[in-house]
């Protein structure tokens, strides 16, 4: 009744309007089906169940619910579905060694875990709760779409961290965090990993393919100008390994490779991005008029490619 997790395996063989119906009945609550005692009849009973549940599936369930109906929108908002690969180390000896213990577990976890949710109490845990919550709306917004990933985001970490403080486990929640929120960011915005995004590999790429629309300084010497009739949308400052990024036409870019700018600004905070306002023709001899504009700043060295061996552009 609102605390258990439910566990469903193999929902790949569940027909479509079973899982629907299921999605809609664990996450918006409905009374347990129970029988009267005397009678070979349903007793009535008005309380509510709504809890998590863990699916496990060879296809993707998203896909399966688009073809009970085309906008599987309810069902949506109330699912994320992570694609879980194997990692490359992992082999059939190491899954012995993981999951073999599961053979001998009884849960004996769940009586330290309840001692200390008890130990800190009510209003300690609510707070640990709310902090998630903030967290999440913090790197998604208050969209309403959101609400039931904000829900179980806020509530399986704050159980996490209550199990962190007993001993129970030792996870990296902040790298886990980072990981999830990227997850969701990716299904909300509907967009596709390419392999294993190479987030920083896609800057390079740009600038690969825009070398006649950057501005390449050092110092106060110009480098590099734009290609006549090219527009300006990268400035490259070579003695501070510094890239500056027209945010507009970067996000083109972006559109073009299914990654959506928000998947990227998060993976790429990691790696020292920020948002600024910019002139990007700082020191050069035309446009010197020109307003700040968004852009994408961050410290990286200009591709070899890029520059010729004398300093100038190829």
């Amino acid at each position: 009744m609102k605390n258990l997790p439910l566990g469903v395996d193999e929902a790949s063989n569940a027909k479509p309007e079973d899982l629907a119906k299921l999605i809609h009945a664990v996450s918006h609550g409905k009374a347990k089906v129970r029988m009267q005692a005397s009678v070979n009849a349903e007793r009535e009973h008005e309380a509510s169940a709504s809890m998590i549940t863990f699916f496990t599936s060879n296809q993707s369930i998203y896909n399966k619910l688009e073809t009970l109906k085309g906008s599987p929108d309810g069902e949506m908002a109330r699912l994320i579905e992570f694609i879980v690969k194997q990692p490359e180390w992992f082999n059939d000896n190491i899954g012995i060694a993981h999951f073999d213990k599961f053979r001998f577990n009884y849960g004996h976890a769940g009586i330290e875990f309840i001692q200390h949710y008890y130990k800190r109490g009510e209003a300690y845990v609510k707070a640990l709760v709310d902090k998630w919550f903030e967290r999440f709306n913090t790197e998604l917004g208050k969209d309403t779409g959101y609400r039931f990933y904000r829900n179980i985001v806020a509530a399986t970490f704050a159980g996490t961290e209550l199990a962190i403080e007993a001993g129970i486990v030792d996870y990296d929640l902040e790298r886990i965090f980072n990981a999830v929120i990227l997850e969701i960011v990716q299904l909300k915005d509907d967009t596709v990993k390419i392999n294993d995004t190479d987030y920083p590999g896609l800057v390079t790429e740009y600038i690969l393919d825009n070398l006649g629309s950057m501005l390449v300084m050092d110092e106060n010497k110009v480098m590099q100008e734009p290609l006549k009739g090219k527009p300006l949308v990268v400035r490259s400052e070579i003695h501070n390994s510094m890239q500056y990024i027209s945010t507009t036409a970067f996000k083109k870019f972006l559109a073009q490779k299914q990654v959506s700018s928000r998947e990227f600004e998060r993976a790429m905070k990691n790696h020292g991005l920020t948002k600024e306002r910019k002139r990007l023709t700082t020191g050069w001899g035309v446009g010197v008029n020109d307003n700040a504009i968004g852009v994408y700043a961050i410290r990286c060295k200009l591709p070899e490619k890029a520059l010729n061996k004398d300093g100038q552009n190829t």
